[in-house]
């Protein structure tokens, strides 16, 4: 198991690492620029899938590149949109949405790489109950309000879930809470079950 997971970070750096490194705009402008590097500024959420970045970062590898690359940490994905809607970031890393919302009157933003896969022993979603709720089953959360980021794939994929455990549309209550440590601090607290 932890061989596994060894693995599966060492993939999900090297996509990142790859997305990065293989920017041809970004390499032209550090040409252009006498071999200086680009600095880039990316938005990262307080989510594991923001680790291969980190990693990165310790090992020199983005120093080594000719990189000079500044996490911008986010606690939501809205915060996460308005700054690369500002133009104050250069990449993200976000779901498919959010790229379909940017992109719904022309192209704004790109995707260049696929770091995630849905595995049946690795699952990228899970809906999550409070430790004082008393809450086991999926069925427990029946007209229950629970905290997601509404429009993106957190509540699309809520929906799903749910809905394939039985659960009915107007059995399933949602709550906006965008800010990811306010929906854990909250679920913790017990105020969302």
């Amino acid at each position: 198991m932890k061989r596994c997971i060894r693995i599966q970070m060492w993939v999900f750096f090297w996509v990142f690492f790859g997305a990065l490194v293989g920017l041809g705009p970004i390499q032209s402008a550090q040409a252009a620029s006498g071999g200086q590097k680009k600095e880039l500024k990316i938005a990262l959420l307080p989510i594991l899938d923001v680790l291969p970045f980190f990693v990165a970062e310790a090992e020199g590898f983005f120093a080594g590149g000719g990189f000079k690359i500044t996490a911008v940490p986010v606690a939501s994905g809205l915060a996460r949109d308005e700054l690369m809607q500002a133009g104050e970031i250069d990449g993200m890393l976000n779901e498919m949405t959010t790229t379909g919302s940017f992109n719904r009157n022309g192209v704004r933003i790109k995707i260049l790489t696929s770091a995630r896969k849905a595995h049946a022993r690795f699952p990228m979603f899970r809906v999550l109950a409070s430790p004082k709720s008393g809450f086991t089953t999926p069925a427990d959360l029946t007209g229950v309000p629970i905290g997601v980021s509404k429009n993106t794939i957190i509540e699309y994929v809520t929906d799903r879930m749910l809905g394939a455990k039985g659960l009915s549309g107007k059995q399933i209550v949602v709550k906006s809470v965008p800010v990811i440590p306010e929906r854990y601090q909250l679920l913790l607290q017990g105020q969302l079950k």
